[in-house]
């Protein structure tokens, strides 16, 4: 139909590459969408210009992207720009500033795991006593810096935050990639449906 309104189909696409990736990826959503002033993860004084996005009349929103996909810390810094979203729709106050990448990721995320490693697992291995791994204790120094908020939009559940995303259309869905250590085959976290390996 000639009046019919075309809508574009907005995906994007993050790399691994650690906390690295995971800072730029939110950074970079954050200065697309949001129109946040770009920021540089030093103790320089922040660059004094604003995002491309910041003059438009009409800016993007998160629900202008379909699908967000990633894999290692590119899937990190989509699920702290979820966060952050989700945070900003919902809360009545919002404690974070426009530099919230840097307080959200900027921490200290080494230090807890290496702890674990070398003071609880390895006298795990001789003792045989149960404690958290280092993945657990690395998703707690991911949630901690989301406490100051009125609710830690980090420790509600992929699967609750994404249904809510589907059902209000209110931002990206996401697909987390990885692969299976059990047999080394491609996974996809997801609330979609994207089909499996056809038995043959």
């Amino acid at each position: 139909m000639a009046d019919r309104k075309s809508v574009p189909l907005v995906l994007v696409a993050t790399s691994g590459g650690g906390i690295r990736s995971a800072f730029w990826t939110a950074l970079t959503l954050d200065c697309v969408i949001n129109g946040r002033k770009a920021t540089e993860p030093t103790a320089h004084a922040s660059p004094p210009d604003r995002c491309s996005g910041s003059g438009q009349r009409h800016p993007a929103s998160p629900a202008d992207i379909f699908l967000a996909t990633g894999i290692s810390g590119g899937s990190l810094g989509l699920v702290e720009w979820d966060a952050h979203t989700t945070e900003t729709v919902t809360a009545s106050t919002v404690t974070t500033t426009d530099n919230w990448v840097q307080e959200r990721l900027g921490k200290d995320f080494v230090a807890p795991t290496v702890a674990q490693g070398l003071f609880v697992e390895v006298a795990r291995g001789f003792l045989g006593y149960k404690a958290p791994g280092r993945a657990e204790v690395l998703e707690r120094a991911w949630e901690q810096p989301w406490q100051d908020g009125a609710t830690n939009t980090m420790t509600a559940g992929f699967l609750a935050s994404q249904t809510a995303t589907a059902t209000n259309s209110s931002g990206p869905l996401l697909m987390l990639d990885g692969s299976s250590v059990f047999d080394g085959c491609a996974l996809n976290t997801s609330i979609l449906d994207v089909g499996s390996t056809i038995p043959r």
